[in-house]
């Protein structure tokens, strides 16, 4: 029996970064969808089975924070991971008490994530 594809959800504002990302994800053979804000996030994750968010956390509308503790109240079964530009220790730590699992941070180091992605399956 087969076992069912992932499905991840990537946001962020910059469209180069979802692209970039959805490329590689499913080159590892992942489902994705994106969105361009914390709030179309929202919308997706009400309607699509979502197992793990990737969100960055400065966007515009709503930031990643605020959907990191949104997103978990719909799905409290969501594995988060954080990629940010901004490296400081407190940056990092809002994420994880936001309930983030991992922070990493731009350029996407895409070998690391992969693998945070497997331990998490």
């Amino acid at each position: 029996m087969q076992k069912p594809t992932l499905k991840i959800l990537v946001v962020d504002d910059e469209h180069l970064v979802r692209w970039s990302l959805r490329r590689y994800l499913e080159a590892e053979g992942f489902e994705t969808l994106d969105a361009e804000s914390g709030v179309r996030a929202l919308e997706i994750l009400e309607k699509e089975p979502i197992d793990i968010l990737i969100t960055d956390l400065m966007m515009p509308e709503m930031n990643g924070l605020e959907l990191i503790r949104k997103a978990l109240v719909m799905k409290p079964e969501l594995d988060v991971l954080v990629i940010t530009a901004n490296d400081s220790t407190s940056v990092i730590q809002s994420a994880e008490d936001a309930g983030a699992k991992r922070t990493f941070t731009k350029p996407i180091p895409f070998k690391e994530l992969s693998g945070t992605i497997q331990a998490l399956i």
